[in-house]
């Protein structure tokens, strides 16, 4: 039997992907555009029509600037959703139909058969017969000392995939794998 209830869709995945990215922009936005339009008109009042000129190129500029991290954020998440894909076109499945059929409406959602987990790096999507094994993993401290993660995993079609993400999420990742293999749940 179907369950009736609110269910995860490949565009939750997407819109959880890009929540945080896009939050961040428009706080940005918010506080940058006005300071940016009060100078100009301050300025305007005081400057010779070259000065203007070149104003205006610097809002152009910086507007520029905001559309291509605004295409950035919306690109960013197509690689979980490409990994996804590849897995319904190996395993023959409907993502949206399974997560109806077991009733699975959020993120993060860690069953015997999927690994949904949302972090600040993006949302990692995988089915449980996807994932062959874990060749390697790797944790590292970045620059502004949080520690990061690495997972190559080889999947069932026998491509190599390297996961990034937070520390967290590439242990619980690990853990998951780890336990599906010890029980033969394969």
């Amino acid at each position: 039997m179907i369950n009736q209830r609110a269910t995860l869709t490949k565009w939750d995945i997407y819109k959880k992907a890009t929540a945080h990215l896009l939050i961040f922009g428009g706080i940005v936005g918010m506080l940058l555009i006005p300071v940016l339009a009060h100078l100009f008109a301050i300025t305007a009042q005081h400057l010779s029509d070259v000065l203007m000129l070149s104003m205006a190129l610097a809002v152009v500029s910086i507007a520029s600037c905001v559309s291509v991290v605004a295409i950035f954020v919306s690109i960013a998440p197509l690689k979980s959703l490409s990994l996804l894909k590849k897995q319904e076109s190996h395993l023959a499945f409907d993502f949206n139909e399974e997560m109806q059929q077991y009733g699975i409406g959020i993120i993060p959602s860690i069953t015997p058969k999927w690994f949904i987990f949302s972090g600040e790096t993006g949302v990692l999507v995988l089915r449980r017969d996807y994932v062959a094994k874990i060749e390697n993993i790797k944790l590292h401290r970045t620059s502004t000392g949080r520690i990061t993660g690495k997972a190559t995993i080889v999947t069932a079609d026998r491509k190599i995939v390297t996961l990034k993400h937070t520390k967290e999420t590439i242990l619980k990742f690990e853990q998951w794998v780890k336990y599906r293999l010890e029980n033969h749940d394969i």
